[in-house]
């Protein structure tokens, strides 16, 4: 809002968009043949949503260097996006018209 005597500023509208997101994890590979530890990958997005697919062993990969771990497990993200303001057509770092919110994956070992 622009006052009478231009003191002030214009206030843009933040626009907020709701995006749910499937994300498939499938496989690992190559994984190293020594070592007999489950593996996990884990997930965190903010300080709130996080998560974790479950334990799974390393398998052979016949003809394959390594050894394979397979999950072919999905996980929901559901995350709120923000526009940036208006006449502008992209962020400063190229992402198109949203501000840039991070996931960070994660390889765990765990005991099984």
């Amino acid at each position: 809002m622009k006052s009478f005597f231009g003191i002030g500023r214009l206030r843009e509208k933040v626009t907020a968009q709701r995006f749910e997101y499937t994300v498939t994890v499938h496989n690992l590979q190559p994984w190293p043949e020594s070592g007999n530890r489950a593996v996990a990958v884990g997930w965190q997005r903010g300080k709130k949503k996080r998560g974790a697919t479950r334990s799974v062993f390393a398998a052979t990969a016949p003809g394959k260097l390594g050894n394979v771990v397979r999950f072919n497990e999905k996980f929901e993200l559901a995350a709120t996006l923000y526009k940036a303001p208006t006449g502008a057509s992209t962020t400063r770092d190229g992402l198109g018209p949203f501000k840039k919110k991070c996931l960070i994956l994660a390889v765990l070992e765990t005991d099984g």
